[in-house]
Formats: structure tokens, sequence, C-alpha cells
């Protein structure tokens, strides 16, 4: 029966082997027959695995080589002479290859032995390489090294492919125990099937596919048309005043006191730079005159920024002067990196320290682990795979190049935390090791190889009620260098002048995954000025240590659970030393914080929300503010508008307070999102006596804020007073508005603005005429800043404003791509991409002319009104004769012809005059026409 079965599969080898010649013999004629275009399909990729792209942070295409390129020893790969030499009873038997209970290949000659019952030697069997990555779907890519790399939904190994044997019979071919061991996949043999049956884990497990994260495509600037920002501009200005009047009976008496003060604001640009100015009044100055309290113009670039009037010195901190007793010039010179781009800003202009900030911070990730183990860098929040990298021989890994912090338009925040997840022996069915990577990020930290240079000079500036300008006292200048020491330390060294020379130095140090900032600065004088700052920030716990020559403070926080947290503050400076000692507990809707000071002191803070009922008190020393509002509203809610009854306690050491109060908000709310009027009025009673209190807001006039209070008895005075507050805001650009909030124009002191205008060139003259409209509908949809949309930035939303649509971004210069798809029907911009360049404290305005793009479509039928199912239908230009549009009609007998010049055409289906045979397009004409034709 033995040698029976041999001559069967002998027989069965024969026609396998006949089968085999003429399949080849109709591949090598189909192959040197040429195709039809149409009649090619897609190929399998499960048949053709197609190499995989690695994102790395460092050189994206470069792959990871062993310490020794040539032969790389793999625990997972034995060595060609560990190979097994095959019996010679090995046959060719034509069998099937099963994964799991599925048939993927129903025939395939592998060498082998079987009895009738079961595999002999099994382990030593010979399956063609091709069909194990076949059936496993495993990608397979030769790398420079030689090396195959071999992935799938489980597994990611580097197979040496000396090891495969190049049988006569049946080609390169990998053995059972190569596919048990080294493909760490389970392998039967079934007599009954006559097949091969493999059972990777993704069969039976959950593989956690993670998506690489894509790269970033460049940004690409040159051949672009440019758009400047205005030379010089005026953006607008604010004023704010406020008026408090006191008296002890009537308003009518000569004991009226008359207090007020106001705040005027300027903005404008010039040759690139913003120029702010603010002016001060107070009725506390003697004379009531003005003084400025603010001047600066600020001008950045990539790598070098100018900033020239109030200012803080870079070694402010450590004197502690204020910004705006300092009136000087600065330069800031970066070698190497470019500043901060992200979107945030903040109030009072810039300095010197902010402008160190770089765009972003890099460091190198390595470290240790079993050859042939799997690592990958993947993103925290997002869980994409940054990087990966199989450990070779030398059991290191290593990811250069990796940006832990960021500061652009699309990431903006403090750090880029990360984790390493480590799979033995490539196998991602099983769980990983995980490495969490966190980091900080200090702002000023520079990476290693770059540097920074900054110069200042000025003098001391001191508010006078004699003049404007105030007075300028002693020279005081300075010089510092930064550079990055490592990727962890930043160190800054230089002189300062102030009467004497001094010495000053600065230490920035964040350890690599370890959640620690270092930062101190030291000014030697005859004393020494310095100022550290210690941080140490966990997941659940955050503890700082700072302080001075003169002071120390330190805050910790411990946070036990989402419920329960612990808390800690001492300051230790003289007269006002004191330790406080406390607990948080957030109980929704309920929140508790208590604490205990030396001062033998009891603070806290409560809040309750059970709507329509809102419960507050605050007690801090001897200040005790509770409050009680029950919603009047329909809804139940008193969000932004609605009304209510608001209960107030107000109490210190010695005095207290008690209103009942009514509260009323409009619903309807001007353009800047504010209420038109917001009123209170109630009753109050305490130990200063009795009477009414009232306050009402309104923004019933465009761009005028007015708010007025009054008050016939208070906590600490039974004088009745009334307070006026006015602001107004008025802002030139993108257009005229008035407004009432003066932030836009604070924001612009560092950031500028894009106003995009597309309109309908319909004569194609690149200038817009009288009659020809602007297009604001879905203009988010129509333009892409930096090859993304606008919405996925970081940025302000666009804001249409007349006729136009704006925005504020940091101070660059810009791609702004023009999306066809977000065209309106029938027009298209002449330019698809420009470079705009965004300075501080102005917009910079882009005319984008929309020219026709003509559209003409229609049904084409037969004399007998049916539709003419794939005819071509083309438009012949008589202009240009050589110039056709050709459309194929579809299943309905619709054709569609786009991107259609003014000319006059000859139409055409099937190469013969159409009726109506002729359309002439001309500046009149819709951009979308229908014209149904016939032969």
């Amino acid at each position: 029966m033995l040698s029976s079965k041999y001559s069967t599969h002998e027989s069965a080898y024969s026609i396998v082997t006949a089968h085999s010649i003429i399949v080849g013999f109709f591949a090598i004629f189909f192959i040197h027959t040429p195709a039809n275009a149409q009649d090619l399909k897609p190929v399998n990729s499960i048949n053709n695995p197609k190499p995989v792209k690695i994102q790395s942070p460092t050189t994206p295409n470069k792959p990871q080589l062993p310490t020794t390129p040539n032969k790389p020893q793999l625990p997972t790969t034995p060595n060609k002479s560990q190979f097994p030499q095959l019996p010679k009873k090995f046959i060719v038997l034509p069998l099937g290859i099963n994964v799991g209970e599925a048939n993927i290949i129903p025939s395939v000659t592998v060498k082998g032995l079987e009895n009738g019952k079961e595999a002999v030697d099994f382990n030593n069997w010979l399956v063609p390489f091709p069909s194990v990555t076949q059936a496993l779907r495993l990608r397979v890519t030769t790398k420079d090294n030689g090396q195959l790399e071999l992935r799938s939904a489980s597994l990611v190994i580097n197979l040496d492919p000396s090891i495969l044997v190049n049988d006569p019979d049946i080609g390169q071919a990998i053995s059972i125990e190569q596919i048990r061991n080294i493909l760490q996949t389970p392998t039967e043999f079934s007599i009954a099937d006559y097949a091969i049956i493999f059972s990777p884990p993704w069969l039976t497990r959950d593989i956690d596919g993670k998506q690489h994260q894509e790269k970033e495509p460049p940004i690409i600037l040159e051949g672009l048309p440019q758009i400047d920002p205005p030379l010089v501009s005026f953006t607008g200005i604010s004023q704010r005043t406020n008026f408090n009047q006191a008296q002890g009976s009537s308003f009518g008496n000569s004991n009226n006191n008359l207090d007020y003060n106001s705040e005027f604001k300027v903005l404008g640009s010039i040759a690139g730079g913003s120029l702010f100015s603010e002016l001060q009044q107070s009725s506390n100055n003697s004379s009531s005159g003005w003084r400025l309290g603010e001047l600066q113009y600020f001008h950045p670039s990539p790598y070098t920024d100018y900033i020239l009037g109030t200012q803080a010195p870079f070694w402010s901190s450590l004197t502690r002067s204020n910004q705006g007793n300092y009136f000087g010039f600065t330069l800031v010179q970066r070698q190497g990196y470019i500043p901060s781009n992200d979107t945030n800003f903040s109030f009072g202009g810039v300095n010197a320290q902010q402008r160190l900030n770089g765009n972003e911070v890099v460091r190198t990730v390595s470290g240790n682990a079993a050859p042939g183990t799997l690592v990958q860098l993947v993103a925290q929040n997002s869980n994409l795979i940054v990087a990966e990298q199989l450990v070779d021989s030398s059991g290191k890994y290593q990811f250069e190049k990796v940006i832990t912090a960021a500061n652009t338009l699309a990431v903006t925040g403090q750090g880029i935390n990360y984790k390493l997840l480590l799979y033995p022996k490539g196998n991602l069915s099983t769980k990983p090791e995980e490495i969490p990577l966190n980091y900080l990020n200090l702002r000023g930290q520079i990476n290693q190889g770059k540097s920074a240079f900054v110069l200042t000079a000025g003098a001391k500036r001191s508010s006078t009620n004699q003049n404007l300008f105030g007075n300028l006292e002693g020279l005081q200048a300075g010089a510092a260098y930064y550079w990055g020491l490592s990727d962890e330390i930043t160190l800054g060294t230089g002189i300062v002048y102030d009467n004497s020379i001094q010495p000053y130095t600065e230490i920035l140090y964040q350890p690599v995954n370890f959640p620690l900032t270092f930062r101190v600065g030291a000014l030697v004088n005859t004393q020494v000025n310095f100022n550290a700052d210690v941080r140490y920030a966990a997941d659940n716990f955050r503890l700082s240590l700072g302080g001075d020559e003169k002071s120390f403070n330190s805050n910790l926080y411990w946070s036990l659970n989402s419920q329960l947290a612990l808390f800690s503050n001492w300051y230790s400076g003289g007269a006002e030393s004191r330790l406080e000692t406390g607990f948080n507990l957030n109980l929704q809707p309920l929140f508790l914080s208590l604490s205990y000071d030396t001062s033998s002191t009891i603070n806290g803070t409560l809040r309750a929300d059970f709507r329509p009922f809102l419960f507050g008190v605050r007690k801090y020393r001897q200040q005790t503010n509770s409050e009680l509002f029950y919603s009047l509203s329909g809804n139940r809610f008193f969000d932004s508008t609605g009304n209510g009854i608001r209960l107030v306690y107000d109490a210190d050491a010695s005095n207290y307070l008690v209103s009942a109060n009514w509260v009323y908000r409009t619903p309807w709310l001007n353009i800047n999102g504010r209420n038109l009027l917001d009123f209170e009025i109630g009753y109050g009673t305490g130990s200063q006596g009795r009477g009414l209190i009232a306050s009402v807001s309104t923004n019933l006039v465009s761009g005028i804020g007015l708010r007025l209070t009054y008050s016939q008895v208070s906590l600490s005075s039974n004088s009745s007073s009334l307070a006026l507050s006015l602001s107004t805001s008025l802002l030139t650009q993108p257009n005229l508005n008035f407004n009432s909030d003066d932030s836009k124009l604070e924001k612009l002191r560092t950031q500028g603005g894009i106003v995009l205008k597309p309109f309908f060139d319909k004569n194609n003259n690149g200038r817009r005429d009288d009659g020809e409209d602007f297009y604001t509908k879905d203009i988010e949809l129509l333009f892409l800043i930096n090859n993304k949309p606008l919405n996925s930035l970081g940025i302000s939303r666009a804001e249409i404003v007349g006729d136009g649509a704006s925005f504020e971004l940091p101070p660059d210069t810009y791609r702004l791509d023009i999306d066809p798809a977000g065209f309106p029907l029938g027009w298209k911009s002449v330019e698809p991409a420009y470079a705009v360049k965004v300075t501080p404290g102005t917009y910079t305005t882009v005319l984008i002319p929309l020219i026709p793009s003509y559209v003409v479509t229609g049904r084409v039928t037969s004399p007998e009104g049916k539709p003419m199912i794939g005819v071509s239908v083309q438009f012949i230009s008589r202009s240009n004769p050589k110039k056709t549009v050709t459309s194929v009609t579809s299943n309905a007998g619709i054709y569609y012809l786009e991107d259609l010049k003014p000319d006059i055409y000859d139409l055409v289906i099937d190469g013969k005059p159409a009726q109506p045979n002729t359309l002439e397009i001309n500046a009149n004409s819709e951009t979308f026409l229908e014209l149904n034709l016939q032969p």
C-alpha cells in the first residue's frame, strides 16, 4: 500500500508538472501580448504585498541598519548551517493551504511526505515562500542591507533570505519548523483536507491595528506670487474711562468726591512691525494730565527681532523690574532655530525672554531591548505610530529628532508626550511592555547646537506730572549669549551694566523622560541677586519650589483620586510668611475646598449646582462672600440669557451686608455676542445701613460698552456712590468696525492677520471692476493654509467681514492654496497658490480673482428621443481647432464638459455634426449651461 501511495503521488506530480508547463506557456504568451488599459485590473495586495513606509522623526526613508550589515544575527533567524538536510525520500506533493477553516490557496506543490494517515517528518517539509507570504498576508520589503522585512497584522520581523532553500522543484522555500518558530505561526497538516493549515494569531485575537502618523508635506513657497502687507497702516484705537462719585447724604452737597481714570490705546504698523501706544490719565495725579503708559515697536523675523520702547529687559526677573519702567532697544538674534509660532498671545506686548522660545524642542529617545524586539514610538494622545524600529543584534534602539514640544499652528502646547511599546520577537499579538515618555517644556530652552544672542540698551523711565513721556534716569545695558549645551541643558551667560558691570548667568535644565524642570538665574553685584524655579509634574502629583535672595515659596498638589486631592502652599518672606494646607473634594455637583494656615484661620470654598439653584461660599481670612441664585427661566438654566433671584451675604471682621436682587439678561445679542441689556436691582441691609443697589450694562449702541452702578449702602460705608464705565474700540482693519472689546487690538500687537477677498472677475482682467461681486459663501472650504484647512489649525475662526473673511495668524510667510473643491460652480482661480506674508499689527489683504470656467452639460438623444449611451461628444474651438474638449455620455445619455473658455465651438457627436452644431460662449454667458444634443 505504501508503494501504491507513492505511485499515485508520482502520477499526480507528473500531471502537476505538465499543468505547470501549460500554465507557464500561456503566462509567457500573455506577458508578450499588448493589453487594453480598460482590461487591466488592480493587483490584489495579498498576492503582491507592497512595501511598508515606516514614518520616523529622523530620516524617514533611511532604514535602521544592524550593527553588522552583512550578516546580522537575529534570535528568530537560525543560520544556514542550522537548516536541516532534506531526507532523500521527500517528494513533491500537490496540496492546499488553509488559514483556519478558509482555503486560501487551492493547490500548491510542496516538498514532503505522508503515509496516508499523517505527515512524515512534518517539521522539515518545504513550502514555497511566496505561497506562505500570500496565505499569511505578509508584506515583504527588501531592505538596503539585503534583509527581508516581513509584516502582517500580528508580526514584524527581519528575515535573512540566506536561510531560505532554493529547491530545484518548488523554487524558494521555507520549512514548517521555520514557519512555526520564525514566523510564529502554529501549523498543522490535515490528511482529510489534504492541506497545510496555518493558524496565525490574528485569526483568534484582536490585534490593535494602530495607524502610522502621516509625514507632513513640505511647505513650498518658491515660485509663488507673494502678497505683502501694507508698508504703513493704522489698525485701530480704543478708549476706556471709569468715573466714581461718592457722597455722604445726597448728590447735591459739596462733599462729593469724584475719581476717574482713563486709558487710550492706538495700534498701527510700520515697515513690517507693530507700533503700539497707551496713554493714561487719573485724578490721582495732581495735574490730572495724560502720561505715557506704553510705547513699543516690535519687528519680528524668523531669526532676528527688534524691540524698541517700553519693555522688560532680559534680566528683569532678577531685579524685579516692571515692564514700562524701562525704555530702550533690544536685539534678539537666533542661530539654527525660529521662534515660537503659536497662536497664544499675552497682554502687554513682548520682551526678549519670550522671543528665545523655539518653535519646537527635539530630543533623542534611546534604550536597550532584546534583539528581534519591535519598538514602536507612539503618541499618547492620538495612539498614532510616530516611528518604529526592529532591534538588531546590538540590543539597542534609537529614535532621533523626536519632537517633544511644539508651538506651531497645528500643535500648540507645553509638551508632547509619547509612549514606547516593546513587542518581543516582533509579535504584535502579545501584550507589549509599555514605557511612558513624559516631557515638560521649559520656555527659553534651546536644543543642542543652537544658540541665541540678546543685546539690550536703555534707561529707567519714571513718570512725572510735568510731561507726557516722563524722565529717563541712568544707562542700563546688557548682553547675553544662550546656547544648548545638550538637549537637556541650556546655558545663558553675559554681563549687565547698571552703575557697574555685573556678571549674568542663567541655567535651564529639563532631563529626558523625567518630569522635572529647573531654572535659575543670577546677577552678581555687591550682593548676589538670584531667582530660582524648580517644578516636578507627574500625572497626579505636582510640586514647585521657587524663590530669590529675599523669599521662598513652594506649592504642592497631590491628586489621590478623581474626587480627593491634597495641597499645601508655603511662602516665606518676612512679615508675610505663611503656611497653608488643605484638601479639595469634588463630588459632582458639589465641590468643597478647605485649608488651614499659620494665622490660625480656616479658608475655604464651597460650590453647589442643583439646578435651578446655584450656591457658592468663599472665605479667605476675615472676608466671607456667599451667594444663592435661583433661576426663573423656563429652561431651569441661567447662562447668557434669562432672569433669576440672587441672594448675597458679604462680611469682614467688623461689618456685614445682606442683599436680595433680581437679575435680568435679554435674549438678544449684538454682533460681538454680548447681551444688549444686563440689568440687576435689589435692596441691601447691613451693619452700615440699608438702601437700594442697582446696576445696568448695555451694548445697544454698536461699539460702545456702558455700565452704570448705583448703591446707597456698601459693606464698609453708608455713603451713596455712582460708578460709570465707558469703553469703545474702533478697528479700521480689515474693515471699519466699532467694538466695545479691545482684546483684538491687544492681540494684534504680536500677531497679524489675513483678509481673503475672492471676487468674480467676469472680464478676466485681474482687477475688481464695478459689478463684480465678492464671494464669501463657505469661504473656509476654499482655502488651505500651509497645506491644512483653516478649521484644523489653532487659529481664530475665519470671520466674515463685509466683502471678505479675516483671521489672525502669528507673523510668518504662509502658503495659501485655493482648493478647487471649494470653487463656485463655473468659476476657478487664476493662481492656484500664493505666498502671503503676515506681520504684526496689521492685516494682509489678498484679492483673489475668480475667472469664468464655463460648464456645459446636457443629454444626447436619438431622433426617436432615446438616450444615446457611450457616444463621444466633442466641442472643437474655432479659434484653435487643435483644442478639443471631449466627454463620453453616461448610461442616461448625459455628457459633461468643463473649463471652457469664451469662444465659438463646433459640436460633434462621434465625429459627425450635432444638432445644434455650434455654441458661442462670451462674457455675457452664464457659467453653467445646459444644452441637449441630437446627431
